[in-house]
């Protein structure tokens, strides 16, 4: 009886010729076959597992343009950079519906893969989103204002709040035996790849 041919992977190839009795295994011009059809099923099989990828957003990749189509994004992110378009869409899908704080938490997460606050600002008609997670400007922050200006309600206004290492957080972040080191300019200084905003955004070694 022959067997199913399913195989459980893109990258599992089929034998054409396992499927057979043994006895053809005997002949080479049956194995010569059955190897030439072999690859053509192979390459069928792999652009199957390939289109049902496009399906699920995790997994798409030239399959993120119908996507972007989809939620009416452009298509001005590099074309490989999938995680960055994934991003986007994701935010674009938890949007879709009643803006609430919840979902303007979760777009902006969903931006910066770490931990945002929503709260109200100072005055009225407007609102904070803060980075709690991350020190120094997120990637994308372009695409994250845009997409938080899509769902936001239209008479508040959207203030960004971000964190960055003053002099004296620096002066608590170096720490020698458990005790606080004082970092002076002349330190910093002594260390020429430590720009300003490489102090003001980046995590720093613990020892001067």
């Amino acid at each position: 009886m022959a067997r199913a041919l399913t195989p459980r992977s893109a990258d599992r190839a089929v034998r054409l010729i396992d499927l057979l009795p043994p006895c053809y295994a005997n002949s080479p011009e049956m194995c010569d076959w059955q190897n030439a059809l072999s690859a053509v099923v192979n390459e069928l099989w792999r652009a199957r597992f390939d289109l049902f990828d496009q399906f699920d957003l995790s997994t798409a990749t030239w399959g993120l343009e119908q996507w972007e189509t989809a939620f009416g994004l452009d298509h001005s992110l590099p074309p490989g950079d999938y995680a960055a378009r994934r991003e986007r869409i994701q935010g674009k899908m938890r949007g879709a519906g009643t803006s609430t704080e919840e979902m303007i938490r979760q777009v902006a997460s969903s931006f910066t893969n770490g931990e945002v606050t929503v709260s109200p600002g100072p005055g009225d008609y407007r609102f904070q989103i803060q980075f709690v997670s991350q020190i120094g400007v997120p990637p994308r922050l372009d695409d994250l204002k845009a997409a938080i200006e899509e769902i936001k309600p239209a008479h508040l206004e959207c203030e960004y709040i971000i964190q960055y290492y003053t002099h004296e957080r620096l002066m608590k972040t170096w720490t020698e035996g458990g005790v606080t080191m004082g970092v002076t300019y002349q330190k910093l200084k002594a260390h020429e790849d430590w720009t300003h905003k490489k102090l003001k955004e980046e995590e720093l070694p613990l020892y001067v």
